[in-house]
């Protein structure tokens, strides 16, 4: 755990090759937060590098928090994200809707 005085660019980190992650800390930090950015960089030792394009984020970094929501909160995706196409810009984009069981 780090702490930091003002909300940081970076929230965690994972380092698979040593088995060792941080979550940053910062005033207003909401518990929800804490727990996604937590499970985030666990699925990151978890997957590791895959041999894939997007390496990092790649198909099987995506498939893997899924499973992990459910075990670890009981949140099941309600919808698929759709696929990006050229014509919808990332940002634009939002987060789809989670169901709590």
């Amino acid at each position: 755990m780090r702490r930091a005085s003002k909300r940081p660019n970076r929230l965690g980190f994972a380092v698979p090759a040593e088995f060792r992650l941080s979550v940053t800390a910062y005033p207003g930090i909401r518990p929800g937060d804490v727990l996604e950015t937590l499970l985030h960089e666990l699925t990151h030792l978890h997957v590791g590098r895959a041999a894939e394009a997007h390496t990092w984020h790649g198909p099987t970094f995506k498939a893997t928090p899924g499973t992990g929501d459910g075990e670890a909160y009981g949140i099941v995706a309600r919808h698929r994200r759709a696929p990006c196409t050229g014509s919808t810009p990332r940002r634009s984009r939002r987060k789809q809707p989670y169901k709590v069981l």
